[in-house]
């Protein structure tokens, strides 16, 4: 019987394997994005792909911590692009896939505040 972490470990490698795809396939809204940003395609490729690898091994029980803690650089990340092109409207997705990634690295035994 699977446990609550692990449940949520799957659901949060779903979400960073579909996070990536429409970098990767070329979804216009990404590819206007990340051009807007001044990063281009090169960029929307490595996050892309980055994120569809970090999804796929959070189900690689011995590296799910680490890949969860990557994917929370990759938010960290997307916050500091938004607020650096002042798109403070869009803030709000990074934000809320970084927190519920950082309580899953709490949860995880990945960082303590002891």
């Amino acid at each position: 019987m699977s446990t609550k972490k692990d449940i949520f470990g799957i659901v949060l490698g779903i979400l960073f394997t579909f996070s990536g795809m429409p970098k990767l396939v070329g979804v216009q809204a990404a590819i206007d994005n990340f051009n807007k940003w001044g990063l281009g395609d090169n960029w929307r490729y490595i996050v892309g792909l980055t994120e569809l690898v970090l999804g796929l091994l959070m189900f690689v029980p011995a590296v799910k911590k680490y890949s969860a803690f990557g994917y929370f650089c990759i938010m960290v990340g997307a916050a500091m692009t938004h607020i650096t092109v002042k798109e403070y409207s869009l803030l709000i997705m990074p934000v809320i896939f970084g927190s519920v990634t950082f309580y899953y690295l709490m949860n995880q035994d990945v960082v303590k505040f002891n």
